[in-house]
């Protein structure tokens, strides 16, 4: 074998300088490896998949469905807090919100997926008997059939995402391309059982609605995240249809964030500040800056330990980006509530929702036009959009609501003390003695009169159309109520690098 061996290597030799041999005769120069890739008949490779900003013309996008089943959360409660992991979990949603959550999950009321009911013998189905009732095999079944949802429609939801849907469908680039759409499978919760066991199910529950959280793509990486919120647990056997299918034997690299022990995942104790979690609405992608929030919330989005994590995998696979971790209190659940880059140099935010905003207005946004809205504005989904491009951008409308000011809340300059006696409300902060610190920043003329907002935040949208930004505007109360909205929806596969053309 060595003698065969020293054959071939004195034949390659050979070879090489009689090539080379016959350049020099030329008075030509040898070829370069440029000059033989340059002369190559094979194709250049194509990313199949590439997202390095959030402006960049979207060309593919995952959009979410519309099912959410709120677990049975007070079985993993104690005497003294019933509510378990949800007591947590509810200072998310503004105060109209979270008090109707807390009213959806109590023993038998939690959300089915069949609608309200308008037979007056319609009763609340039990969470196990949910699992019966949301088989495909027995919807039509006549009890299932008189079950009422006290808590949200599945049709209201399903009425919202078809609304987005359609301007996706319809929206053209100006090259005259249109956006490919993919969509997860529909949420099974006999399959969640067959997983996880019934007992997860029961205590957690799931959903299928927002696409953006449980991955994450940058550049030609797909990232498999660690959702830290209990109910997001099984949302990742959704996507994985849709996945093969789309990336098998491309040249994506699809990385997953470590597993981690889920023994207390929905017990009070759980802190998701003690794994490696994250969630995709936490991400911000800017070009050479990556942006990853992590709300002091126990249980609900990312964590610091998560976004560590991202930023040292990412530069080991060869990334350069820039990550930089961003602080939020605990009633604000993920980045993109509270911010929204439309395109470079402009972007949308909530100051009072960041734990140190001027850290990055000195940081990251020095120098940037920033449109910027009051906390519970955001908390409502203004901010929550998704540029199609660096000229149009989708954005949620909402319910009109009311910023309740010192209305059954303890008022004052200080956030932090409950006590604080409640006066003129100009420019003071409201605050929830439950949920410490609530800020609002709305003015409020009139001491404990709550100041009457248009759900449909005009405000942003003229100031965007202002820009030179095509808005188009969709109603998401019902996604809202979840805690999300457009962004949190969907998640691009593809944005084509650069601007759309200004």
């Amino acid at each position: 074998m060595r003698n065969v061996s020293t054959y071939a290597v004195l034949i390659f030799s050979t070879i090489l300088s009689l090539g080379y041999a016959s350049y020099a005769a030329t008075n030509e120069p040898p070829p370069t490896d440029d000059d033989l890739v340059a002369g190559s008949t094979q194709p250049a490779v194509v990313d199949r998949l590439h997202v390095n900003t959030e402006w960049g013309p979207l060309k593919e996008v995952i959009l979410g469905r519309s099912r959410f089943q709120i677990g049975n959360t007070s079985l993993s409660g104690t005497a003294d807090q019933p509510l378990g992991w949800t007591a947590e979990a509810v200072s998310i949603f503004p105060k109209d919100e979270w008090v109707k959550t807390v009213e959806c999950i109590e023993p038998g009321n939690q959300a089915n997926w069949h609608g309200q009911r308008t037979d007056s013998k319609a009763v609340a189905c039990g969470t196990k008997s949910q699992l019966f009732c949301d088989s495909e095999d027995n919807k039509d079944d006549p009890f299932c059939a008189s079950c009422y949802n006290p808590c949200a429609s599945f049709e209201d939801t399903e009425r919202e995402t078809n609304a987005l849907l359609e301007i996706l469908q319809n929206f053209q680039h100006a090259d005259g391309s249109k956006i490919k759409i993919w969509r997860p499978d529909a949420t099974e919760p006999l399959k969640m059982v067959a997983n996880y066991g019934a007992k997860n199910q029961e205590l957690q529950g799931n959903m299928d609605i927002f696409s953006r959280d449980v991955l994450q793509v940058v550049g030609n990486v797909l990232v498999m995240l660690e959702p830290g919120s209990p109910s997001r647990r099984g949302e990742q056997l959704l996507y994985n249809s849709v996945l093969d299918s789309q990336l098998a034997g491309t040249n994506v690299a699809r990385v997953s964030m470590p597993n981690r022990d889920w023994s207390k995942q929905s017990t009070p104790t759980y802190n998701k500040s003690d794994y490696t979690v994250l969630e995709g609405g936490d991400f911000m992608l800017m070009g050479d800056t990556i942006l990853i929030g992590h709300s002091a919330n126990k249980v609900m989005g990312s964590s610091e330990l998560g976004c560590e994590w991202f930023r040292d995998t990412i530069h080991s696979l060869g990334f350069t980006q820039k990550v930089i971790c961003v602080p939020l209190p605990k009633n604000i659940l993920h980045l993109d509530i509270v911010m929204s880059v439309p395109r470079p140099g402009l972007a949308i935010v909530a100051p009072a929702g960041f734990s140190d905003f001027a850290a990055l207005e000195n940081g990251p946004l020095k120098g940037w036009d920033l449109i910027k809205v009051d906390e519970l504005a955001a908390m409502k989904m203004a901010v929550n959009g998704l540029p199609l491009d660096e000229r149009n951008i989708i954005v949620a409308h909402n319910a009109p609501y009311e910023d309740p000011c010192c209305e059954n809340y303890n008022c004052g300059t200080n956030p932090l003390d409950p006590s604080d006696a409640c006066g003129p409300q100009e420019k003071k902060v409201c605050v929830d003695a439950a949920l410490t610190p609530f800020k609002f920043s709305s003015e409020c003329t009139t001491p404990g009169q709550p100041v009457k907002v248009d759900g449909k935040f005009s405000n942003v949208q003229a100031q965007l159309e202002k820009r030179g930004i095509n808005v188009y505007p969709v109603m998401y109360e019902n996604h809202a109520g979840y805690g999300g909205a457009i962004r949190c929806s969907t998640h691009p596969f593809t944005r084509d690098p650069g601007s759309s053309g200004m």
